[in-house]
């Protein structure tokens, strides 16, 4: 007979159920560009994860590398939106080699354990909720004394007669920064790319088959765009597949091209409706004026100022050609016939070759 302490075997008779290995998510951060070029920040990094997998065990299914600032807000940080988004959807725990790798703030540790984010660092695996307030404390003392040293220093070099900052640049080096901080930016822009393609793989598996409707859950999902402005739209998600995979059926080549000059239609007709409907009701306010005997287009252009009647284009005067040609817009609109110039015209002007002057006085 078995004990009730022995370990009784699974439905299909092959021994006990293992539990599921912990999943985790690992996130490295520099802090400036440089370091992030050596790599060695990270690298470093990337060892204190793989040490503490081999002492704890469990299973690392995606890494988010950054460069950026400690003190700025989760939100403003896409590698880190996309972790904790990561952990969110497959209930895991964000793993850093230190706590000062998350962050250097007090408030966004705070705001990060308020939201029932799982995280844990490297060095302290044992630390609890009282122990990271002290750490995440100690790192924030520890970013504003070595600014204040920073400021210190920069104050007494300033003073000794160095100069601070840089010269005015060159243009050619002015393009050599503009194309450095293109390929920089690009760059950001591939790795969010990359970040967001799980999630758009998971939504085309629940049925979101199209950009657009690829764009709705990420918006109801509350997923912030590369720049966090605005919402995403079919286009923003094209760009983004294209970026992370260019072989997507989702996208094809032209696409966005196709949907810009859309766009541009769209707006060139709507602008057209605009100011027709602006001709139209301009009309019976010419006529007025043309029953009070004003007549010419200069006279009635320049009584629509003395009134501070505003143009379409918000131009600071009415000009006649410009008004002749809403009127006549207008009543085009409105099926009446065209209105006759009433202004005279003013005759041609002749250029006279020298020895003419006399014969054309």
């Amino acid at each position: 007979m078995v004990g009730s302490d022995a370990i009784r075997p699974g439905r299909s008779g092959r021994g006990p159920r293992r539990p599921k290995p912990k999943q985790y998510v690992a996130y490295y951060r520099v802090s400036t560009v440089p370091q992030q070029r050596s790599g060695l920040g990270l690298a470093a990094q990337h060892a204190s994860v793989r040490a503490f997998l081999g002492q704890y065990g469990g299973e690392l299914i995606a890494e988010f590398e950054e460069q950026d600032a400690a003190h700025r807000k989760p939100e403003d940080r896409p590698a880190l939106r996309a972790a904790l988004e990561l952990c969110r959807r497959k209930t895991a725990t964000l793993l850093v080699a230190r706590l000062d790798r998350l962050a250097r703030s007090v408030l966004i540790v705070a705001n990060l354990i308020k939201e029932g984010v799982d995280f844990v660092a490297a060095d302290v695996p044992q630390a609890n909720r009282f122990t990271i307030h002290i750490l995440a404390a100690v790192a924030e003392y520890e970013r504003r004394i070595t600014g204040a040293r920073i400021r210190e220093a920069l104050a007494a070099y300033k003073n000794a007669g160095g100069k601070i900052g840089f010269a005015r640049m060159s243009k050619k080096r002015q393009r050599e920064a503009a194309a450095r901080g293109l390929a920089i930016n690009q760059e950001r822009l591939n790795r969010f790319a990359k970040a967001l393609l799980p999630i758009i793989d998971e939504l085309r598996v629940s049925g979101c088959t199209t950009c657009a409707a690829i764009a709705r859950a990420l918006n109801r999902r509350k997923i912030p765009t590369f720049y966090n402005r605005g919402p995403w739209y079919d286009g923003t998600v094209a760009g983004m597949i294209r970026r992370a995979d260019p072989s997507s059926p989702l996208v094809r080549p032209g696409r966005l091209q196709e949907y810009a000059a859309m766009r541009a239609r769209a707006n060139h007709i709507r602008s057209a409706q605009i100011a027709v409907n602006f001709a139209k009701s301009l009309v019976p306010l010419v006529d007025q004026l043309r029953a009070d005997g004003i007549t010419t287009w200069v006279d009635l252009a320049h009584a629509l100022d003395e009134r501070r009647i505003p143009t379409r284009r918000d131009r600071p005067h009415w000009s006649s050609w410009g008004l002749k040609q809403i009127i006549e817009r207008g009543e085009k609109a409105l099926g009446r016939h065209r209105s006759t110039d009433t202004q005279p015209a003013r005759p041609a002007l002749r250029r006279l070759l020298p020895g003419q002057h006399q014969a054309a006085g």
